[in-house]
């Protein structure tokens, strides 16, 4: 009978298919990604069209060496990881890492028998163009967070970390509130350092008698201010009243 090996990328899905598929089928995991680029340095050549420099990721050499010794023992590898850009760029690490030649490529898009069994009929090759856009994605990402983090470092605090999401979405936001404070109509009411400058300051007295009075005029032919008073306040007045005493029924 002959030996398939599947490649998957998590654990309990190589469970799971493994009972699915039965004898003739050797399931295993990858772990996620086995390549990425390095920490310590930037990982990117400038200087010949942005190619990445990868590298085995610290603590996955072990599983490449089971993963390598199983495709040995196999007549033919099927790579299986997710079927999204991670996914293809994950399938196309593997075959570089294992060394091996144009294998095919299986999308199962839910962990059930006849999905399985649907994916095993209609094998395919890596598809070039996903992982051309999920190695752009990752390029980009490297390029950005490590020229803007250290600004963030600098000046907000040490740790942060930015990278291609969180700077276009900033980007967006400061560009907008610029724009919406430069709309904004001026108050032409109010006066500025910049107005002021250069203006010969105007006596007290000048400024005073410029500005307007807080009470309004008293209406024409009206009596003068002295006859609106209340009339004083009497002994008999109750303290603090400015009315007369009221009298005392039956007085």
């Amino acid at each position: 009978m002959p030996n398939r090996l599947i490649i998957v990328e998590s654990p309990s899905k190589a469970r799971t298919l493994a009972k699915f598929l039965g004898a003739g089928y050797t399931v295993k995991a990858s772990m996620g990604h086995i390549r990425d680029l390095p920490k310590s340095t930037l990982g990117v050549d400038l200087e010949h069209g942005f190619r990445p420099e990868y590298m085995v990721i610290h603590g996955k050499e072990k599983q490449i060496r089971e993963l390598r010794d199983a495709a040995k023992k196999a007549e033919e590898v099927l790579l299986a990881a997710d079927p999204d850009r991670e996914g293809e760029a994950i399938a196309w690490h593997l075959a570089e890492a294992l060394k091996l030649h144009d294998p095919d490529r299986i999308e199962v898009h839910e962990i059930t028998k006849s999905a399985v069994e649907a994916a095993l009929k209609a094998p395919r090759k890596v598809d070039r163009n996903r992982v051309y856009a999920q190695e752009a994605r990752r390029v980009i990402d490297r390029l950005v967070g490590y020229r803007l983090s250290p600004l963030l470092w600098r000046k907000v605090r040490t740790g942060l970390s930015a990278g291609r999401v969180q700077s276009v979405a900033v980007r967006r936001w400061s560009t907008a509130r610029t724009r919406s404070r430069r709309s904004w109509p001026p108050n032409r009411g109010a006066s500025t350092p910049s107005s002021r400058r250069g203006r010969a300051a105007s006596p007290p007295a000048t400024r005073a008698a410029a500005m307007p009075s807080p009470h309004p005029p008293p209406p024409s032919g009206a009596a003068p201010a002295s006859a609106w008073r209340s009339p004083p306040r009497t002994a008999t007045s109750p303290r603090g009243s400015s009315c007369p005493p009221r009298p005392t029924p039956g007085r």
